[in-house]
């Protein structure tokens, strides 16, 4: 009975490990886009398609864009994909490309873009 117990807390604490390796592998970023006075409203039906798309593909952990309650021409990006592999097909998807191609034209300065990693 012993080492039954002792084989599973071995299994356990190797899927935690595995965990904690699969969680240091993903890729995290947080970008603040600024737009144009007045362009906000019509751009955000294109962003709330992104958003519902993205959430669908594979590796795509989380995906949420906010606006800024204090600055609605203020739009603030938190995704999480499970790797950088993920993240760069991501890039790659017509519906991600059209969106920045739009952004493009309505951003009034560079995209503020933060790597995060998580704490160990």
């Amino acid at each position: 009975m012993g080492n039954h117990r002792f084989l599973s807390r071995l299994i356990i604490l190797a899927g935690f490990g595995l965990l904690a390796e699969s969680v240091s592998a993903q890729k995290a970023i947080l970008a603040k886009v600024r737009l144009k006075p007045g362009t906000n409203v019509s751009f955000y039906d294109q962003t709330a398609r992104l958003v519902a798309l993205t959430r669908t593909e594979e590796g795509c952990l989380s995906f949420n864009i906010h606006h800024n309650a204090d600055s609605t021409g203020v739009l603030i990006m938190h995704e999480i994909f499970s790797n950088e592999a993920a993240f760069q097909q991501h890039l790659k998807k017509p519906y991600v490309m059209a969106w920045f191609k739009r952004l493009d034209t309505l951003k009034a300065a560079p995209i503020e873009v933060t790597q995060l990693e998580l704490l160990k």
